[in-house]
C-alpha cells in the first residue's frame, strides 16, 4: 500500500509547520494516497522518522516522499535522501520514492498573485512593483523555478524583482533599489516561504522596515507568506503524479546523496 509523506523544514517557533500538516490532512481527505502523513526534517514534530514509522504502522509498503520545499537545494538533494537511507536501514522491506521539490507550477503563480493582490488592497495596480523575497541557496543551478515564477508574474505586475536573503544575488535591498529605479510608486514585498519560521516572523519584517527607511517616498506593503492554500495541494498532486509516471514499483531506495 502506498503512503505519501510530506517532508518539510521544522522550526523552533511553535506551530510553524501547521500549514503543511493541514495540507496533509486535505490530501488524506481527498484520497490522494491511501496514507498521507507529514514529518519534519529538524526541530518540529512529528519528525521524519516518526512519520515513516506511522506510515509503516498503518500498512504502507511504499512511501512517496514529497520534499515540501520550493526548490531542490541541500535539504531535498542531500538531507532527505540521507534520512531515507536511515529509514531503509531499519525497515529494509519498505520501499521509497522521492519526488522533486514543489518547483515551478502555475498554481504557485496563482497563489503568489492572490497574496500580492490581497496586500495591495485598495491601492491601484498601476505603478506597483512586486518584490519576491526568497531565501537563496549555495546550490548552483536550482533557482530557475523562482525565476520562472517571476517571469509569469510579469503578466500581472509590470515590474517584478526577486531578492534573496543569502547566497544568491541580488540581495533584497538591491532588488528593492532596482524597482525604485524603474519608477514604481509602491512595492508589495512578498515572503516566498512555505512555513512560518523566524525569517517570516522576524527577519523579513525587519528588512521591510529598513527598506521603508531607505525609501521614505515609497509605500511598502508586506504580503502574507505562502502558508496554507488549497492551490498547494494541486502542486503536490502534480509532483506525485510525475514521480509515479517516471518510476517503477520495484524501486526500493532513495536517490543518491549529492
Amino acid at each position: 500500500m502506498d503512503a505519501t509523506l510530506l517532508a518539510g523544514h521544522g522550526s523552533l517557533i511553535t506551530a510553524s509547520g501547521e500549514a503543511m500538516v493541514r495540507l496533509a490532512d486535505i490530501l488524506r481527505e481527498e484520497g490522494t494516497s491511501p496514507i498521507v502523513e507529514a514529518g519534519f526534517i529538524n526541530y518540529s514534530r512529528p519528525t521524519f522518522a516518526e512519520a515513516v514509522a506511522k506510515c509503516a504502522h498503518l500498512g504502507a509498503t511504499r512511501i512517496i516522499v514529497q520534499p515540501y520545499l520550493l526548490i531542490d537545494g541541500y535539504f531535498s538533494q542531500t538531507l532527505i535522501p540521507r534520512l531515507i537511507k536511515e529509514a531503509v536501514s531499519t525497515r529494509p522491506g519498505l520501499k521509497f520514492l522521492i519526488t522533486g521539490a514543489l518547483g515551478f507550477h502555475p498554481s504557485l503563480v496563482e497563489l503568489v498573485q492572490h497574496r500580492a493582490i490581497t496586500a495591495l488592497a485598495d491601492y491601484p495596480l498601476d505603478e506597483t512593483g512586486l518584490l519576491v523575497m526568497a531565501h537563496g541557496t549555495p546550490k548552483t543551478g536550482v533557482i530557475e523555478p523562482i525565476e520562472l515564477l517571476a517571469e509569469s508574474l510579469r503578466k500581472t505586475f509590470s515590474e517584478v524583482a526577486i531578492g534573496y536573503m543569502e547566497n544568491n544575488k541580488p540581495t533584497i535591498p538591491d532588488a528593492a533599489d532596482d524597482l525604485v529605479s524603474r519608477g514604481v510608486r509602491r512595492i508589495i514585498a512578498l515572503p516566498y516561504f512555505l512555513h512560518l519560521g523566524g525569517h517570516v516572523t522576524e527577519d523579513l519584517p525587519a528588512t521591510v522596515t529598513f527598506l521603508r527607511q531607505q525609501h521614505s517616498e515609497m509605500t511598502y506593503l508586506l504580503a502574507e507568506y505562502l502558508g496554507f492554500d488549497y492551490r498547494l495541494a494541486d502542486v503536490v498532486k502534480s509532483r506525485l503524479a510525475e514521480c509515479l509516471r517516471n518510476s517503477t514499483n520495484s524501486y526500493a531506495s532513495s536517490k543518491p546523496e549529492g
